[in-house]
């Protein structure tokens, strides 16, 4: 488990280093609770098994993946004494969820870079060009491409 700084989510398994990365300004808030940090990691470590049962987190699958995860966080707040509030947070993420294409997942990521980066004290005309760059490039991916 890494605590580290995170643009898009509180949370994310990164299979590269096969390790649970965690937010730090997540982690810190004081509205963070050990059962919220427990479950995350819950979710996450149900990430990393699915990779290794070759279950993958392509753009076909995402949903689906992410409804087992949220579905093993429910039963293991279910066990724990004060997990009630947890098991209805993830319950409702269950029952709304997010979009999980692509497009939806990189225009998350960009509304938080600037955040994190600011967060992590880089300055902010490097800021604002490394955020002008990761737009154009998503602007790049997304567009229609014309066809001959």
């Amino acid at each position: 488990v890494f605590v580290t700084t995170l643009p898009a989510s509180v949370a994310q398994w990164a299979n590269s280093s096969k390790a649970c990365e965690l937010d730090e300004r997540h982690i810190i808030s004081e509205r963070t609770t050990p059962e919220l940090v427990a479950s995350i990691i819950v979710h996450e470590a149900t990430h990393a098994r699915l990779m290794r049962c070759g279950i993958g987190y392509e753009e076909a699958l995402r949903d689906r993946v992410e409804q087992v995860c949220l579905r093993r966080e429910i039963a293991f707040a279910a066990r724990l004494p004060t997990g009630k509030g947890r098991s209805q947070q993830a319950e409702a993420t269950l029952e709304a969820m997010p979009d999980f294409s692509d497009k939806a997942m990189s225009e998350r990521y960009l509304s938080g870079l600037r955040d994190a980066l600011l967060y992590l004290n880089m300055p902010t005309r490097l800021v604002d060009l490394t955020v002008s760059y990761r737009r154009w490039k998503h602007r790049r991916r997304f567009s229609p491409q014309p066809t001959n």
